[in-house]
């Protein structure tokens, strides 16, 4: 048997063109998993380690990466604790903004906000979590997070600066999201800050769950009856919903129906549900107990089985409240906001690799062409 001299295998490789781009893919791709995978797979090995949630508060490593927060100008909501103050039995909530001061220790001076999942982030990298805490408990928290940066006992005095309280919009509204507002503020304003209703709402419901506690108001008359009364004061990470239909009225309309439809990804309760004639899709989405933090509600999929094919089709993909009127068997998936880590990796890498492909094929035409 002759031996092929390596330098001919590479010459007749260069003379063939899908050869050339071939070669430059296995050279683009080796570049990848050997240079850029290795630091991705460290750090997804980081972030996928198990961590200890803290019950209350943990202090990290000092630093000086914590941002105060937004001072307000007003005054009148401004309630304060020191030793033995008398303010400390002063419920906290989400939205509130607290005031840390130390003469000791310039970095803890600043106001900080505390978010809707009842968190406040303090300097030092400490998070204290204020849930079922009054302002005297969040104070004791924080002299005992940061008595270990202290020779002595810290003189630490925390206030309220600002009372006001997140609520979180969803359902039949231009702009759902996460709002800051007062505890009396009406529900004209809430609408106002989402931008508006939906084009095509002129009558609906709004449901207001408050931990354990869930009202229902109706926006005729609410707008048209002035009956204000049915809003309940906020009180930090209310949840709002606007739709259509009343969300208790699962036994009106005649709804003798005993189908089933199913709602999967991101809710909280993901399942089966009992289907309900001309119901919505937020209608469903409250039985299963509410969007998750990382629920996109202008991406929700519907799928439909053919009754004779038993062929299932999408039917919809996008906003929730687009969705095709909803039948029996169907099935609806709520969509993340966001793709996950290692997707967004391959994404780059196939950027990546086509470059690199480019550049190689570029330099084997340019040295084919000057032999």
């Amino acid at each position: 048997m002759q031996c092929v001299p390596h330098s001919d295998i590479y010459r007749a490789m260069l003379n063939n063109a899908s050869l050339r781009v071939g070669y430059a893919q296995m050279v683009a791709w080796t570049l990848i998993y050997s240079i850029v995978l290795p630091p991705f797979l460290k750090i997804s090995e980081a972030h996928s380690a198990p961590r200890k949630v803290p019950t209350k508060a943990v202090a990290l490593t000092p630093s000086k990466e914590a941002k105060p927060a937004e001072t307000p100008t007003n005054r009148e909501d401004s309630i304060g604790v020191e030793p033995g103050g008398t303010a400390g039995d002063l419920e906290l909530s989400p939205g509130f903004l607290i005031q840390v001061a130390s003469a000791q220790d310039q970095n803890l001076n600043g106001t900080f906000r505390i978010q809707p999942d009842g968190v406040a982030d303090l300097p030092y990298k400490v998070r204290v979590d204020t849930n079922g805490m009054n302002l005297a408990q969040l104070r004791s928290e924080i002299l005992k997070v940061y008595r270990p940066y202290f020779k002595g006992t810290p003189n630490v005095q925390v206030s309220v600066k600002q009372k006001r309280f997140w609520i979180e919009v969803r359902g039949l509204v231009q702009r759902p999201g996460t709002y800051l507002v007062k505890q009396d503020a009406p529900l004209d304003e809430i609408i106002a800050l989402s931008g508006g209703l939906a084009d095509d709402v002129t009558t609906g419901f709004v449901r207001i769950e408050q931990g354990k506690e869930t009202h229902v108001v109706d926006l005729h008359e609410y707008f048209k009856l002035g009956k204000s009364r049915d809003v309940p004061l906020w009180k930090g990470a209310d949840r709002i919903f606007f739709q259509s239909e009343r969300p208790d009225s699962d036994t009106a309309g005649n709804n003798d129906s005993t189908g089933k439809i199913h709602v999967l990804g991101e809710v909280r309760a993901p399942g089966e549900q009992t289907f309900r004639r001309k119901a919505d899709g937020y209608y469903y989405l409250i039985r299963t107990g509410g969007p998750t933090e990382r629920a996109d509600l202008d991406k929700v999929e519907q799928i439909r089985t053919d009754r004779k094919t038993g062929e299932r089709k999408i039917v919809h993909l996008g906003l929730i409240s687009e969705l095709r009127e909803i039948q029996e068997t169907d099935i609806l998936i709520v969509h993340p906001d966001r793709p996950s880590e290692f997707n967004k990796f391959l994404q780059s890498s196939s950027l990546v690799a086509s470059i690199l492909t480019a550049a190689l094929v570029s330099v084997i035409a340019v040295r084919q062409f000057n032999k």
